[in-house]
């Protein structure tokens, strides 16, 4: 009974994802460049060596305006340098 009750939950899950249509999932990454910019700025200032984080900083600078759209400038150049120190 357990393997039957599985079986007709990845049935619907099957059925569930198959009626997604798949040309609406789509991603867009938000525009960086200003907060790249700031951010580049604030760690010049700090003396942090730009090649150390220049593989990371337009993912990090992604991920602070993906998720934190609606915050001030300055809290997203935060959460992106924590992001920075984190990657």
């Amino acid at each position: 009974m357990h393997s039957l009750q599985e079986e007709h939950i990845r049935n619907v899950i099957d059925h569930f994802v198959s009626c997604i249509p798949q040309a609406a999932v789509r991603y867009d990454s938000p525009p960086v460049g200003n907060l790249q910019a700031v951010v580049v700025e604030e760690l010049d200032a700090l003396g942090t060596p730009l090649a150390t984080i220049q593989r990371w900083l337009r993912w990090a600078c992604q991920v602070a305006e993906c998720f934190y759209p609606m915050y001030p400038l300055g809290l997203k150049v935060l959460i992106v340098i924590c992001n920075l120190v984190i990657f």
